[in-house]
């Protein structure tokens, strides 16, 4: 059974006070996926070394600037079909929209997807994941 979820949060960002979307580091990302698999297996031994690859990709033209930041994680869950791989996917973005010369508005969030192929609970084993990464973000 193949699930595939995509999730966003956007916030859009004071530019005086930069209050906004939460920078999650990545230990802290593979902290929470433990104690999930732990809640969801039993086993603390669920998550894999995941792999962690990031890009900054700037965007640039008269009105905004974006930058972007990417990270692909890979774990395994442990199912009643035995080991099955969770892919996800996170992008944090970071854009500045330009309304005149002193006027901006900053948009800042995070978008992704979590894709699985496992054993009939998957979509509980996604919901779970997607929640736990909205929690780390807000």
């Amino acid at each position: 059974m193949k699930i595939t979820a995509e999730f966003e949060i956007i916030k859009a960002t004071d530019p005086l006070t930069y209050e906004g979307i939460n920078k999650v580091p990545y230990k802290k990302i593979e902290t929470k996926l433990q104690q999930l698999q732990l809640a969801i297996t039993g086993k603390s031994t669920a998550v894999t070394k995941p792999t962690y690859l990031e890009r900054s990709v700037p965007v640039r033209s008269l009105k905004q600037k974006t930058k972007v930041k990417s990270y692909n994680i890979e774990a395994i869950v442990q199912s009643e079909n035995g080991e099955k791989p969770l892919f996800i996917h996170i992008e944090e973005y970071h854009q500045k929209e330009r309304r005149s010369a002193k006027d901006y508005q900053l948009h800042q969030g995070i978008k992704g997807s979590v894709h699985y192929e496992g054993s009939y609970s998957g979509g509980v084993i996604v919901d779970q994941v997607i929640q736990s990464l909205k929690e780390l973000y807000r």
